[in-house]
């Protein structure tokens, strides 16, 4: 007999990597014959993954269809949302309105199940902060959390406005008092990506956490080369293809690995870029400085599209002979294993958790962050060693392939929830 599951994100709302595991989680878990339902406060039915979400239960507080829709990105509402942030007032109000959605949703929870005369074996919140409130206030018979990212990276994101803000410790304060909830308790047990979240975890919420690591599409990302980036770009055949899906953001560090290409130069290698403008100062300014350096001049390709579905993202690693990531201070990086998965020679942050599977040489390679001459050396070596670059890539290919599929996922899962609160998490002497 399956388990009746309650899966909680706050937002549906894009295609981003916790939305991404929530969902598969959801598929997995109803594949195996379970019941599941993923409870959230908005659901974007057209940006979020409809080509799985319309096969699950999502029960939402508003669905929408487009980012417009939602109400901080709406252009009458900008002013007030300026005013907020450069007051000191933005934790408080975005305590207050999760506190509100956080009752308006247990409300549908409870009707739920009232209404399928069952009650959930599991609820499982997805994403941490003020929405861990959902725990205490919508239990199950036993309740799990996966841990993304802890409220300081949540906070951080705040920081460039409370330099400036006119109630700047006053704003704080109201964050300490409106948070001061130890919501971590109602908790069986907390996971975790990689190493570098253990550490945050424990320093933030003082438990032990269990370490489930990341999966993707094994029959979707696999190897299966091509020349879709070459045709695309009308390169030679011979062109050795370095690519990096990301977003435009100064803490994803492209420019590093820009400026390694260029401190190569090498015209064999181009560099594609397939990254969202997120920060469009960041943006303008890689523009500006590498004007002479972007594809057709140089051979720098900016591509600000992103893939319309999984399919079209793998072909961008199966077209790829090397793959870089050189973010800093960056928990887990889904895109390495879609990478490595295709077929693609790794290079990795050490400031990244992903690190952790990369055997140096063997199936990938680490450089530490910001070191541009320790990027092109690594460049240079598989540039010229087309055996090692062959060597790396199947090794990575079949070591993902063997370990990190979704089904290793649900298998992992299922141990500790069949276990039952015999191994529960414990809690850190302070």
């Amino acid at each position: 007999m399956g388990l009746n599951i309650a899966l909680f994100h706050p937002y549906l709302a894009g295609r981003g990597g916790s939305q991404r595991y929530i969902i598969e989680t959801a598929k997995v878990f109803k594949k195996h014959g379970h019941n599941v339902q993923i409870y959230t406060f908005i659901f974007n039915d057209k940006e979020c993954y409809p080509e799985f979400t319309k096969k699950l239960d999502i029960i939402s507080l508003r669905q929408i269809s487009t980012q417009s829709e939602i109400i901080i990105n709406k252009p009458r509402m900008k002013w007030f949302f300026t005013f907020l942030k450069y007051t000191g007032l933005i934790s408080l109000v975005r305590y207050c309105a999760n506190m509100i959605n956080v009752r308006k949703l247990h409300s549908r929870y409870r009707q739920f199940q009232k209404e399928g005369n069952f009650k959930y074996d599991i609820l499982y919140v997805h994403e941490t902060g003020i929405h861990n409130r959902f725990a205490k206030k919508s239990p199950a018979t036993r309740n799990y959390l996966y841990c993304y990212d802890t409220p300081d990276k949540f906070a951080s994101w705040d920081s460039h406005y409370l330099k400036v803000q006119l109630f700047y410790r006053f704003g704080l304060h109201l964050l300490k008092i409106f948070t001061s909830n130890d919501y971590i308790n109602y908790f069986e047990e907390v996971f975790i990506l990689d190493e570098t979240m253990k550490k945050k975890a424990v320093q933030t919420y003082h438990v032990n956490p269990l370490k489930i690591y990341g999966c993707i599409d094994t029959k979707l990302f696999k190897v299966k080369k091509n020349d879709f980036l070459r045709k695309k770009y009308k390169l030679k055949t011979n062109t050795i293809m370095l690519s990096c899906v990301s977003r435009f953001v100064p803490y994803k560090r492209i420019h590093d690995a820009i400026d390694a290409v260029i401190k190569l130069n090498e015209r064999i290698l181009y560099f594609y870029i397939n990254a969202f403008k997120e920060d469009i100062v960041y943006f303008e300014q890689l523009m500006e400085q590498y004007k002479e350096n972007i594809f057709p001049k140089g051979n720098i390709i900016i591509d600000t599209q992103p893939s319309k579905n999984d399919k079209a993202l793998a072909s961008i690693y199966q077209s790829s002979d090397l793959y870089i990531f050189p973010n800093e201070n960056q928990t887990w990086g889904n895109s390495v294993l879609e990478g490595m998965a295709c077929g693609c020679c790794c290079l990795v942050s050490d400031e990244c958790g992903i690190k952790e599977i990369i055997s140096k040489g063997k199936n990938g390679f680490i450089f530490g962050c910001g070191r541009v001459n320790q990027i092109a050396g690594i460049l240079k070596k598989l540039k010229s060693d087309r055996k090692l670059r062959k060597q790396v890539s199947s090794n990575a290919a079949g070591y993902i392939g063997k370990n990190f599929s979704w089904e290793n996922w649900y298998e992992n899962h299922m141990k500790i929830f069949e276990a039952g609160g015999k191994n529960k998490t414990p809690r850190v002497k302070q």
